[in-house]
């Protein structure tokens, strides 16, 4: 593994991030599931290539990202979709440095797409 770490993506020239609660739904812009009143999300306003741009990601997501930052080297979260799937390429490429890395991060994926799917139901 490396010490270097390189993003493929310009950083936004201006970002505000927090942890809120939910007064009203929301989607999440990670997994498209419906954040719900009460529920504890991350929202996070910047400017990025000068156009200004707001995501909101659920716990499950964030979840997701924090156990990936925490076990591999360099993971850069791209927000939107693009980032759970980047965060499973990244555990998938680093899986033979720990046995389980990628099911443990399986396992957060699918219960996000399991509560996705379960909204879509009803």
């Amino acid at each position: 593994m490396s010490d270097y770490c390189y993003c493929d993506y310009d950083p936004p020239s201006v970002c505000n991030d927090e942890m809120r609660k939910a007064r009203k739904e929301h989607r999440c812009c990670a997994c498209g599931r419906t954040i719900r009143a009460g529920e504890a999300y991350e929202h996070v306003w910047g400017i990025w290539d000068g156009e200004p741009s707001t995501y909101k990601t659920c716990s499950h997501c964030l979840a997701l990202r924090e156990y990936t930052k925490a076990h591999v080297p360099c993971f850069c979260w791209c927000y939107g979709s693009e980032g759970r799937e980047e965060a499973m390429e990244y555990l998938r490429e680093y899986a033979h440095h720990a046995p389980g890395l990628w099911f443990a991060g399986a396992r957060l994926y699918v219960q996000a797409r399991q509560l996705r799917a379960a909204e879509r139901r009803h």
